[in-house]
């Protein structure tokens, strides 16, 4: 669509062009009285490729050059001060356009930078991009953002950066994962902990019904599971084949035999309140 845009524009600019172009051309000393400015608008104009920043910076010299006739109509006929009228309006919205169009790759840019400083746990270019004034939460095409990349590769440092930064702390990617169930899967403990002094809600599934608790259980990581169930992770919560922490353990490890064992206990401890199985 923007390029569509962008064609029509030209195009446009190219059309109201000819008469003056024609007589220009026609006017040889007046070309060259101009200068060089004038005939780089003119092969502009003739080539119809798409303009640059420098293109419109000089047809706005010539513009300026025909100034008495754009104010008072002195020097040219009606038609030519009616075509450098519709001229002036087409290269200030081709300015404006192109301007956006800059932003956007600047933006854009950043963005990636954003994400990569993030997954790197580069902590001063995270900061360089907060304080330029980057949305924290801006999403990449998988709705990640910098905190689940930073939580995803075990970055504290940043992970507390961009919590201060105002970073979301329960956003969703496109399979409904947090910050925390990655950081817990991957086994960051300390992520794990600095996420939940953040109020990380520590029982959101994701879209197959996994918890952090579950994935940490699954994954062996006896120390986060206890950070998790000291912080009210539901030992009963399913997945969506109908499993809790529990199913999921190996329990022919270590690891996984502390890890049931600490599941049973917090199970009894529900049931002892009167919470429930």
């Amino acid at each position: 669509m923007k390029k569509s845009m962008s064609f029509v524009l030209i195009s446009c600019l190219f059309i109201s062009m000819q008469p003056v172009m024609a007589m220009e051309e026609a006017e040889s000393p007046a070309i060259a009285q101009q200068g060089a400015k004038t005939s780089a608008v003119l092969s502009w104009f003739k080539s119809l490729r798409k303009p640059t920043m420098e293109d419109l910076k000089n047809v706005k010299i010539y513009l300026n050059s025909k100034g008495r006739c754009l104010r008072y109509g002195e020097g040219c006929s009606i038609r030519e001060r009616a075509v450098l009228v519709t001229l002036t309006v087409l290269v200030a919205a081709a300015v404006a356009t192109l301007g956006a169009v800059g932003i956007k790759k600047l933006k854009n840019k950043r963005g990636e930078e954003w994400m990569r400083y993030a997954e790197d746990g580069d902590l001063g270019g995270i900061q360089r991009l907060i304080d330029a004034g980057i949305d924290v939460n801006k999403q990449d095409q998988s709705r990640n953002t910098a905190l689940i990349y930073a939580a995803w590769n075990g970055h504290p440092a940043v992970v507390d950066a961009l919590i201060k930064a105002g970073a979301e702390i329960n956003k969703q990617n496109k399979n409904d994962d947090t910050a925390l169930i990655y950081a817990a899967l991957q086994g960051h403990s300390a992520v794990v902990d600095a996420l939940i002094k953040a109020k990380a809600d520590v029982n959101l599934q994701n879209a197959d019904g996994n918890t952090a608790l579950i994935y940490a259980a699954w994954k062996g990581h006896p120390e986060i599971v206890k950070i998790l169930l000291d912080n009210g992770a539901d030992v009963n919560l399913q997945n969506n084949n109908g499993e809790t922490a529990s199913d999921v353990i190996d329990v022919t490890t270590v690891e996984g035999i502390n890890i049931n064992r600490m599941i049973r206990k917090k199970r009894e401890e529900k049931e002892q309140s009167g919470g429930g199985v």
